[in-house]
C-alpha cells in the first residue's frame, strides 16, 4: 500500500467532497424535474430549467 502525503490526502478529500456535492445537486435537480413533469410542465421548459439550474449550481461550486 502506498503512503499518501498529507497534501495529497487533503487534495483527495477536497475532490471527494466536491464530487459528493455534485452528485447530490444533480439528484436534487432530477427530482425537481421529475416533479415538474408530473405537474404538467412541458418537457422543453423542464429541460431548460434544469440546464439553467445546473449552470447556477456549478457557479456556486466555483466551477462555472
Amino acid at each position: 500500500m502506498h503512503d499518501i502525503s498529507a497534501d495529497n490526502q487533503e487534495r483527495i478529500g477536497r475532490l471527494l467532497i466536491s464530487e459528493s456535492k455534485k452528485i447530490r445537486m444533480v439528484r436534487s435537480i432530477e427530482a425537481t424535474l421529475d416533479l415538474a413533469m408530473k405537474l404538467g410542465y412541458s418537457a422543453a421548459a423542464v429541460r431548460l430549467y434544469g440546464a439553467l439550474e445546473l449552470i447556477h449550481n456549478e457557479d456556486d461550486l466555483g466551477e462555472g
